[in-house]
């Protein structure tokens, strides 16, 4: 599961899926039973450990922060815009294994130096909504800050392929519903992502595919949604068509 980080509130969803995802606990290494981890609510472990780890990307459609300042020196540093990408993944199961805590999710150390002011701005972002959450308690705060999470911090990925699949409804709802009716015990709707309005996709049975069945019904997945969006607006703007694969 990719997230960016942003805001406040997207951040707090990244943790809540990161919850989500950490109830996917290893076959033979150490696990969490699903009353002992927080956030999971009503969620059973499943087959594997989760893995989390970030990288750094810009994006260079957007500044971040202006070439020159108010007296006209030059701004040092990149001026496009830091994304911070939270990733978490089926993760191979491993005894030694430490979780990650809920700090960690607050501020991650980058490995690109430009991030720091970024992260750090949104740290405090964090770290003040937890203190409006609890009501000024420092203590409470730090408890939170310090409460382990089920994840991995960079653990190896467990072996296979694990596809998530995203589409919309507004454009694929009556096809998923033709599908899910007519494939019962092959796919079944996992996740709705009802702000988005977009929905997720599994495959029930070993040799069948989602992806695959959902083509043969005709729904269009996240990301050529977005290409295809991307391209209609480049040409109604009259500039040239962007890369399938940007």
């Amino acid at each position: 599961m990719l997230r960016r980080r942003s805001t406040t509130c997207l951040k707090l969803a990244c943790i809540m899926a990161g919850a989500y995802l950490a109830a996917l606990p290893a076959g033979p290494g150490p696990v969490l039973s699903a009353d002992e981890a927080p956030l999971w609510g009503g969620l059973k472990p499943g087959d594997y450990q989760v893995g989390f780890r970030t990288f750094e990307l810009y994006d260079r459609t957007r500044t971040f922060q202006p070439k020159r300042d108010y007296f006209g020196e030059v701004v040092p540093g990149e001026r496009a815009r830091p994304i911070q990408v939270l990733l978490w993944y089926p993760a191979a199961a491993t005894a030694e294994a430490l979780p990650v805590v809920f700090s960690e999710y607050a501020f991650i150390p980058p490995e690109d130096q430009e991030f720091y002011r970024f992260l750090a701005g949104i740290q405090d972002r964090e770290i003040g909504f937890l203190y409006q959450v609890f009501r000024g308690s420092e203590l409470a705060v730090l408890e939170a800050l310090s409460t382990e999470m089920a994840a991995i911090k960079d653990a190896d990925h467990a072996e296979g392929r694990f596809p998530l699949l995203i589409y919309h409804s507004d454009f694929n709802i009556k096809k998923r519903d033709k599908l899910l009716a007519e494939h019962p015990l092959d796919v079944e709707l996992e996740k709705i992502l009802d702000r988005e309005a977009w929905f997720v996709l599994r495959a029930l049975r070993p040799g069948v595919s989602a992806r695959g069945l959902a083509a043969e019904y005709g729904l269009e997945e996240l990301r050529p949604y977005k290409n295809r969006s991307r391209n209609e607006i480049d040409r109604m703007r009259g500039r040239p068509l962007t890369s399938g694969n940007n």
